[in-house]
């Protein structure tokens, strides 16, 4: 974390010019001390760092992550138009076993970074809004409530999205427009909802259509508010449409940026039910 502040050029330098260095190799960023994570003792492998390798694998798999490898990360820190994020790394205790059991790493968000300098972090949920953002939120589920239902529990499986941001110049100022689809289908649902019911089926959609927007938003919040950081490619957005303009706000474009009203639009739709249309609890219900 402290090299990470201070700032990463001197040691991505050598990144760059060693042969000896894989570009597919992934960049993470951890609080604290790195050593820490490497002196961490695992059970299932004697070397740390083939522990996480296999967990990051896994977890680019099975979900999505904003973990960026070598190639791509000097690609972004090259970038004028930008600046960088990657994943976070740390040692966390399961919460389901014993308080005795020793903590194991996980990914547990974002490093963001300034320029060449880490600013600070976002935590899984504001990650999420990040990979909406910059379209690259793969397959994952996420929770919808229903508020006729006896029970929250319904989950909704993400099977493709697509994003994408349109800058426009509004009375002198910079908007940007974010368009956003989602389709999906109930990958669980422990409560009394009908899911035959149209009605109910456009409620879900709300509720995850919502769910996703309070993601971004505090995405949003977090990198222009909080650290003025252009993750999230605006800028080379405006270049590409208005070089022009461009040219005269990239000397401030932090504050720019900072400053920029995004609007949000996201639509999303449930394509399937899985192998059932109601729940077991349904069938138990109309058997009594």
């Amino acid at each position: 974390e402290d090299i990470a502040r201070d700032g990463i050029v001197p040691i991505m330098d050598f990144f760059f010019r060693s042969f000896e260095i894989k570009p597919q190799l992934d960049i993470l960023v951890c609080p604290g001390k790195a050593q820490d994570m490497l002196n961490w003792q695992s059970s299932v492998s004697k070397i740390p760092a083939n522990y996480i390798a296999d967990l990051i694998a896994t977890r680019k798999q099975i979900s999505s992550t904003s973990i960026v490898d070598v190639h791509n990360f000097l690609v972004a820190l090259s970038d004028e138009y930008m600046s960088i994020a990657t994943g976070k790394i740390e040692l966390v205790k399961p919460k389901e076993n014993k308080p005795s059991d020793p903590a194991e790493p996980e990914d547990t968000g974002t490093a963001v970074f300034k320029h060449d300098k880490l600013i600070g972090w976002l935590d899984l949920f504001e990650t999420r809004g990040y990979l909406w953002i910059i379209d690259k939120f793969r397959k994952e589920n996420i929770s919808v409530g229903y508020p006729k239902s006896d029970s929250k529990k319904i989950s909704f499986g993400i099977r493709e999205s697509k994003s994408k941001f349109t800058p426009k110049i509004i009375d002198g100022k910079i908007v940007f427009f974010l368009e956003l689809k989602v389709e999906g289908e109930i990958l669980e649902n422990t409560s009394n909802v009908d899911l035959s019911s149209q009605e109910v089926i456009r409620e879900l959609e709300k509720n995850a259509e919502n769910t996703i927007k309070e993601d971004i938003k505090a995405c949003l919040i977090k990198v222009q508010k909080e650290y003025s950081s252009d993750i999230l490619g605006f800028g080379e957005a405006v270049h590409r449409k208005f070089p022009e303009e461009w040219k005269k706000v990239k000397v401030n474009w932090d504050e720019v940026f900072s400053d920029a009203r995004v609007n949000v639009k996201v639509t999303a739709k449930i394509r399937g039910m899985g192998m059932n249309i109601n729940s077991i609890f349904q069938r138990r219900s109309v058997t009594k």
